[in-house]
């Protein structure tokens, strides 16, 4: 019984070790945009894993191209249901809009996830969206219905946008 715990040790160190090298963080620290009636948080994004697995198979971006992956948490601030548009959820990559490539449950294996979600009153929904950019693209904001979520050149949380 003690052979099987340190072999599964070892198992984690080793799973934790390949995948800590495969990814950058760009942010720091979370940012928020919203409305009156949503709000989305950015609670993370970083740039790979350049692989995304499921059981039917994998999905890698094209050579010369990379998984920049954005970490949300939308919020139905309404007293009603509300769909959110998940594919309208747009980054903004050295000046190019940048639409989905790939919509996560967010949970600790890939499931994809309903690209119109309904959520309830006051409900928070988490969510992992892909993204495929150029390998040296810098991210500047990313955006829901002309709110945006800023990020600035060092990856650092810059602004986050209001809706007037």
């Amino acid at each position: 019984m003690k052979a099987y715990g340190i072999a599964m040790v070892a198992a984690i160190i080793i799973f934790c070790a390949l995948f800590a090298g495969c990814s950058r963080a760009l942010i720091t620290a979370p940012a928020a945009a919203y409305t009156s009636r949503w709000e989305i948080v950015l609670a993370g994004l970083g740039m790979g894993p350049d692989r995304y697995s499921t059981a039917r198979g994998d999905r890698e971006p094209r050579r010369g191209r990379r998984f920049l992956w954005a970490r949300l948490r939308i919020t139905n601030r309404l007293k009603t249901k509300q769909e959110f548009l998940l594919k309208r959820i747009i980054l903004t990559a050295d000046g190019k809009r940048v639409r989905p490539s790939i919509l996560d449950m967010g949970v600790l294996v890939s499931l994809r996830a309903n690209p119109a979600p309904v959520c309830a009153p006051g409900e928070t929904i988490s969510r992992k969206i892909i993204y495929t950019v150029p390998a040296d693209a810098v991210p500047e904001k990313i955006s829901y219905e002309k709110v945006n979520i800023m990020i600035s050149e060092s990856g650092q949380r810059a602004d986050a946008g209001r809706k007037k």
